[in-house]
């Protein structure tokens, strides 16, 4: 039995992954941006190449919220961005590691296919809940037998008090649809089988950027290694490498006949050369960390909620 779990755009913890890109597409150089969610705050911190505007940075989350369906006048932005420092700048240059790190990423030949499934029903229930009266703040698990056929499916999802029995049973059925459409039609299926629940996002539950790691990789199919992926420029270690290995991983697999891969990585600020291993220490490539970057710009992550 394999169980994934994934979350929508609109869990706490995914909003601040969200606000976090979205800042950094504004940033000029260098982002290690990060967020947090409590209550009725929002408080934007971390490091930068150039300072934003803070009226850009207060309306940069509103426009999120807004785009989740959440009531941004509700909330309190404070932004403690602050310029990055001048010594870890001179170390990393153009082409050197923008951080410490130990990085594993891997390949498998039919789990891999559905884990990215699996974020594109996430991404399209983010989009389409409130159709239905739900709310953007979810997350599921996903189980299936060995032979890759889903048993039972659970989605616990806020929903609006005002919402009918007919919008639920339309949203069921929607769901149903593209569940059958993705997988196989003999599943259990459960909707909030605890009961409904409203007050969500950080209201609810603090939110955290990074939080959501396992779930915006692999799943916990592979090792995780690293730190938050979003709100960083391609030159963190942390989300390039992963990329540029699950990119490594499926071609290795492909041209060995394997079923499944892993391969590990590490690098010490400022190194400009990355070298990558499988689990068991065989050496497969050492590759420019520029390379890398590239890589990584050209490919950015499939991310859940969105």
């Amino acid at each position: 039995m394999k169980t994934f779990e994934l979350v929508l755009g609109g869990h706490p913890d995914k909003v601040c992954d969200i606000i976090a890109e979205a800042l950094k597409s504004k940033v000029e150089g260098k982002s290690a941006i990060e967020v947090a969610w409590f209550n009725d705050t929002i408080i934007v911190g971390g490091e930068v190449g150039k300072l934003l505007d803070n009226q850009l940075v207060i309306r940069t989350v509103k426009e999120v919220l807004e785009s989740l369906s959440y009531d941004p006048s509700k909330v309190v932005i404070l932004n403690f961005l602050q310029e990055q420092s001048k010594e870890i700048a001179d170390i990393v240059k153009d082409n050197g590691a923008g951080d410490n790190g130990i990085f594993f990423a891997g390949y498998h030949y039919y789990w891999s296919n559905i884990i990215r499934q699996l974020k594109a029903i996430a991404k399209q229930l983010t989009k389409t809940a409130v159709l239905h009266r739900y709310k953007t703040d979810g997350k599921f698990i996903a189980e299936f037998d060995e032979q890759a056929l889903l048993v039972k499916f659970t989605l616990n999802i806020a929903s609006d008090e005002k919402q009918t029995k007919q919008e639920k049973k339309w949203f069921k059925n929607y769901l149903i649809s593209m569940l059958d459409l993705t997988f196989n039609k003999d599943y259990l299926l459960y909707i909030n089988p605890n009961g409904d629940w409203f007050k969500c996002g950080g209201f609810a539950d603090s939110g955290l950027t990074g939080r959501k790691l396992a779930c915006d990789n692999s799943c916990g199919l592979f090792h995780q290694g690293g730190g938050a992926f979003f709100g960083k420029d391609v030159s963190k270690a942390d989300y390039s490498i992963p990329l540029y290995l699950q990119h490594k991983a499926k071609l290795y697999a492909l041209d060995n006949g394997l079923d499944s891969v892993e391969l590990k990585a590490y690098t010490i600020i400022g190194d400009e050369w990355v070298t990558i291993y499988t689990q068991d220490n065989k050496f497969i490539d050492q590759v420019e960390f520029s390379e890398i970057m590239k890589f990584a710009k050209n490919n950015p992550m499939e991310w859940t909620g969105l």
